[in-house]
Parts: C-alpha cells; sequence; structure tokens
C-alpha cells in the first residue's frame, strides 16, 4: 500500500537513526474503550450482575494481532497505528478493548520490576470467561492504558506468567506480571503515519506577484528569520539544528548569502514500514505537494584564486508538527533544510547573483520505496513552472569555472527499538539541474563573431552562451539493513522561455541594469558589471566614421546598423544625420531590438532553491 507522497523538489533524506524526534506535538495513545477508574474492588461500589453475551466472550480470548492508535493530543482522529502480531506461544490481550467488561483496574507494582494487576469485572460470567481463556495459557503479552499500569500518555507492557481467581467470592483475577517495552510484545509489527496539510505558513504570496519584494521568513515549523542578506556559507551555526555534524569547512574569501528570499509550503506525508522478526521487510515514505511557492536569489562572492570542491548541510531545523514517536517501539522527527554543493575553480576576485522562482502544482506527488516489492514512483512533476532572476555580476571579472547548487531538502530520522535496527535512504529532486557553457570573446558583433570590414556595431567584450535543463528526480537507499539501490524516479525537460541551448548558444554581453542613461536604453548598455543580456538588443559601439565613408561611397546607409539606437547613443555627425533619422523612423537598418533579439531581451540564467527543488549552473567563464 503506497501513501499519497510528496518529494517537493527536494532532498528527501530517510535515516534510520538513533536520535530524538524533531520537538512538537506530541503523539499520545487512543484508546478503544472508555478509561476505568483506578479504585480497588474494596473502594468501588458494588456492580450489578449481568450475564455475558455469548458473542462477547470471544473477546476475552487473547489476539495474535492488535492495532494501536496514536493521535496528537488535538486531535480525535488517529494519525499513527501500529499493528503488533504475537508470536504463536505469546498471544496479547489488548485490554482497553475489554473496559467495558470491567469495573476497575489496578496494578501494584514490586520491588523486583514486577506487578500484580487487579481487574475487577462487571459480573461473574466475564470474570469466569477470562479465567478459562487466560489460566490455560503459559504466558501472554497484556498491554494497558490505565493510570495505575503506565506513566501517563503512555501504554504500559506485561508479561503475565500466573493468573489466579481472588478470594472471597468477588468477580476478580489477580495477574503476576513483568513489565517490558512495548516494542519487546511482538517481534513483528507494522507502523503506519500519515500527517495531512502540514505546512509553513509564512505571509500569503498571492499569485502574480513574485516581481514584489517577499518577507524574509520561512516558517516550517521553525522560522527562519533570515536578514535581506542572509549568510550561508560559512555556515551559520544557528541555522542548523542539533544532532547536525557541523562540516568544519572553510574556503578562504568565499561568500555565499541568501538575498530576499521568501516561500511558502504545505504538504502532505506518509510513513510504512514493516519489521518482520527484528528485521525490516518493508519501507515506503510518500509525499504529496498541497502548495509549494518559492523566491530564491543566491549571491557568491570570493576575494581571491579559489578551488572548492564540497557539499554540506547549511541550513537544518525541526518540523514540529511531523514528530512522531511511540515510547519503547520508535519514534521519527522530520528535519527541513538546504544543501549547498559547489565546485568552484576562480582566478581571481569575483562577485556574482543568480537566483530563481518556482510553483509546483498541489497534487504533485512522489513515493519512495526503501524496502519491498513495489516501485518508487513520482507523478505531477511536469506541470511545474519556474521563473528565472536575471544573472548579475556585481565585480571582478569572468575568469572563473562554477556548479553551484543549494538543494533544499525533508531529512527523517526514524530511530527503531531504541537504535536496534537502522538505515538510511534519500529521495533528490533536482528541479532543475541546469548546465550552461559560455566563452569571452573581444571585439567582435552582434553575433559574437570577429568585427569584419561590413561590420559598423561592435562590443568590446561578449560571450557566447547556451544553457539546458532537466527535472529528475533520483532515489538511492543504503545502510546495514537496507539493500544499496538507486534509481531515477522522474526525468522531465524543463524550459526557461527562449533560453538558446548548449548546442545552439548565441551572443551576450554584461549590460548596466543601473544606468544613468536615459529609459530607452536603461539596462542595454554594456558595462564591466551587471545584468547578463542578448547582444542582439544591447547598444553597441558604432562605427561612425565606417558609416560616414559607407554612405559617401554608395549614397545609402549599410543596412545591419540599428540607427535607433545610435541616435540615442552616440553623436551622429551632420552629413548622414538626416539619413540616419529617415532610417530610424522607418524602422530601417539593424532593427529596433525586435524579432529574435526581443524574445531574447530578457534571457535569464539562474539558480533554483527551493524546499524540495535545486537548481544548479554550470557556467564556465573563460
Amino acid at each position: 500500500m503506497h501513501l499519497p507522497f510528496f518529494a517537493g523538489g527536494l532532498y528527501l533524506f530517510i535515516s534510520a537513526l538513533v536520535v530524538e524526534p524533531a520537538p512538537g506535538n506530541k503523539l499520545v495513545p487512543l484508546p478503544q474503550r472508555r478509561h476505568l477508574p483506578s479504585t480497588s474492588f474494596q473502594h468501588r461500589a458494588l456492580a450489578r450482575r449481568r450475564l455475558l453475551p455469548r458473542a462477547l466472550k470471544r473477546e476475552l480470548a487473547p489476539r495474535s494481532t492488535i492495532n494501536l492508535a496514536y493521535g496528537l493530543e488535538s486531535h480525535s482522529s488517529p494519525s499513527t497505528t501500529v499493528k503488533f502480531t504475537a508470536p504463536p506461544h505469546r498471544p496479547i490481550v489488548l485490554l482497553e478493548e475489554l473496559d467495558h467488561l470491567l469495573e476497575s483496574v489496578l496494578c501494584r507494582p514490586n520491588n523486583e520490576g514486577g506487578a500484580e494487576l487487579e481487574l475487577n469485572f462487571i459480573s461473574e460470567d466475564t470474570h469466569a470467561g477470562a479465567l478459562a481463556s487466560w489460566s490455560s495459557l503459559r504466558t501472554f503479552s497484556l498491554v494497558t492504558f490505565h493510570s495505575t499500569c503506565n506513566l501517563p500518555d503512555r501504554r504500559g507492557a506485561w508479561l503475565i506468567s500466573a493468573v489466579q481467581k481472588a478470594v472471597g467470592g468477588n468477580p476478580q483475577l489477580r495477574l503476576t506480571a513483568q513489565s517490558v517495552p512495548l516494542g519487546e510484545i511482538a517481534p513483528s509489527f507494522r507502523i503506519s503515519h500519515r500527517a495531512d496539510a502540514v505546512a509553513s505558513y509564512s505571509p500569503v504570496i498571492p499569485r502574480g506577484i513574485f516581481d514584489k519584494q517577499l518577507d524574509k521568513v520561512f516558517t516550517f515549523g521553525k522560522a527562519f528569520n533570515f536578514a535581506p542578506r542572509q549568510r550561508l556559507f560559512p555556515v551559520d551555526s544557528t541555522l542548523l539544528a542539533r544532532a547536525t555534524p557541523s562540516p568544519g569547512i572553510s574556503a578562504g574569501g568565499l561568500q555565499v548569502f541568501c538575498v530576499d528570499c521568501g516561500s511558502r509550503t504545505n504538504f502532505s506525508v506518509g510513513v510504512e514500514i514493516d519489521v518482520d522478526g527484528l528485521e525490516i521487510k518493508a519501507a515506503h515514505v510518500n509525499m504529496t505537494v498541497l502548495q509549494f511557492e518559492h523566491d530564491i536569489n543566491l549571491e557568491f562572492s570570493f576575494n581571491d584564486s579559489l578551488s572548492f570542491h564540497q557539499a554540506m548541510d547549511v541550513i537544518r531545523a525541526p518540523v514540529p508538527d511531523l514528530a512522531i514517536e511511540v515510547p519503547d517501539v520508535f519514534s521519527g522527527g522530520f528535519f527541513y533544510g538546504g544543501r549547498f554543493s559547489a565546485d568552484l575553480d576562480i582566478s581571481g576576485a569575483l562577485n556574482f547573483s543568480i537566483g530563481a522562482r518556482a510553483t509546483i502544482p498541489s497534487g504533485a506527488s512522489a513515493s519512495l520505496v526503501m524496502l519491498g516489492d513495489a516501485n518508487s514512483s513520482a507523478t505531477g512533476w511536469d506541470g511545474a513552472s519556474f521563473g528565472l532572476i536575471p544573472f548579475r555580476l556585481n565585480s571582478g571579472s569572468f575568469n572563473a569555472s562554477a556548479q553551484l547548487t543549494l538543494s533544499p531538502f525533508l531529512d527523517f530520522e526514524l530511530s527503531l527499538f531504541k537504535g536496534g535496527l537502522s538505515g538510511s535512504a534519500r529521495i533528490a529532486v533536482n528541479t532543475p539541474q541546469v548546465s550552461a557553457a559560455s566563452l569571452v570573446h573581444t571585439n567582435v558583433n552582434r553575433a559574437c563573431q570577429p568585427v569584419g570590414p561590413t561590420d559598423f556595431e561592435s562590443f568590446a567584450s561578449a560571450l557566447t552562451f547556451g544553457a539546458g535543463a532537466r527535472l529528475d528526480i533520483h532515489a538511492s537507499v543504503n545502510g546495514s539493513l537496507l539493500p544499496g539501490a538507486s534509481a531515477a524516479l522522474f526525468a522531465h525537460n524543463v524550459t526557461f522561455g527562449d533560453v538558446p541551448t548548449p548546442g545552439a548558444p548565441e551572443c551576450f554581453v554584461i549590460a548596466d541594469d543601473n544606468p544613468a542613461d536615459s529609459a530607452t536604453m536603461a539596462g542595454l548598455v554594456p558595462a564591466p558589471t551587471g545584468t547578463l543580456r542578448a547582444a542582439a538588443v544591447a547598444v553597441p559601439t558604432f562605427n561612425v566614421a565606417g558609416i560616414e565613408a559607407y554612405f559617401k561611397a554608395s549614397g545609402a546607409l549599410p543596412t545591419n546598423v540599428n540607427y535607433t539606437q545610435m541616435l540615442q547613443a552616440t553623436a551622429v555627425p551632420d552629413d548622414i544625420k538626416a539619413a540616419v533619422e529617415k532610417t530610424a523612423s522607418a524602422g530601417g537598418g539593424g532593427g529596433k531590438g525586435k524579432g529574435n533579439g526581443a524574445a531574447r531581451s530578457e534571457v535569464w540564467v539562474g539558480m533554483l532553491v527551493l524546499v524540495g527543488v535545486s537548481m544548479g549552473v554550470a557556467v564556465t567563464l573563460l
């Protein structure tokens, strides 16, 4: 059986470790019958005797399987169930199922870790039926949820070695019992956990306003009070939860910041684990997206030459509402965070920023089969939409080779039998991974070709650029009790508007995005720093003298010049000014940034960093 499962473009990490669950709402037992008073038989009022219907006698017999339900303290419906399968020689009695047949229950502990359990029945028939059924067994297990028999909000487990009828004629049984951990009543059990609508409720992000600044707060069980320029590397230890090893990694001069980051996420999760003979036989983890919207922009800074090839967690905090625990059986906790990885070879100082926005449709899901016969799968991801935040060079030059990612993840840590069983698995949803390549050229035309005798527009420095992307979801499993394996769950080509592909790169320049030029040239003027812009629409350097000579020789202007930009960007000599103005007003010459060039005027290169979504950019800038 598979539960709906979301792997919201994230690293989903399931690790069976010996850890505490993420702190949060406590799971409490949900009894199947009413609670009984804990008073002894001597202090209760005498109950009216009644005959036990034949059908009810079957309830007294110890069972081969029992189901224990657990839920949040504020909820009446269970979120977690544990089904125990008893060994043949030791069946189980779930006492809460018999509460309607009992007047009271009292546990009297002794000094040897055992106790005498006093059960007072409502009738002689129920008393006789229980005595006949239980005394015939050499031993059986008894599970209690009664105030004198276990800690508050916990079930107790007992091994019963003797059943005796009380002296005096009262319908009372006295059981000789030894306390044991709940997880030891049976070597085989099944855990099913489901949490719906567990969300991060950061301020609402209305659709269509991603261009507006978002709150710098991630509220995902824990609020990340991100600064407008939050440092991610070197790692800020305040963003890491306990039990997270400190990376202890330094890279002289490398700094990574999250700039004006915001998110809103809502999803449901499910976990199913089968244990048989104290071995994990099957394990499934499932997640389904309810809402997923993110806006992330990363800034990278280097102050010197650098070679850096590392991966580490930079954010990790508990998701309290997802914590699950059945004392003495298992505990599990979810953690939300982000993992940063980089392969950098930098030959000089450099500062740049890249980012992206993403929306994953409600209902996108993935299912990881850690162990078992079923197959892992992922569906609904092809409906994801992505918007890229412009690549911006803030300082330095393109003497760098870089592969950069920040991959959000959800960890699930599980401990069985106080750490007796362990293993790990991970779903990696890289949404998307982008490969890109660029090559710098000097003194080139709009096509990044060397300037020839018939070229009258040029750029001192430009680069050819192409990028491609795929949305990939991978699953991997390892550990001493889980066989090592990896599989691709989903693969889908992702489009980013009109970005050229690596196989057909086009010409780009760095343009000033805060120019003092007129509004018509804003963001189009080449500069040492700024935003990546298609050369087809950028403002070049015009060879005015060459245009004059061409006009004098032929009586006409060359056709491969953008005269509209020429009039805006440079002083036009009087002898050709009238012809230039006439050609520009008629839409002649090299065009006004329309067509193919205009379509790419908003080409961006970005890095996507999401809960469940990561985008890596590989850019070679020579």
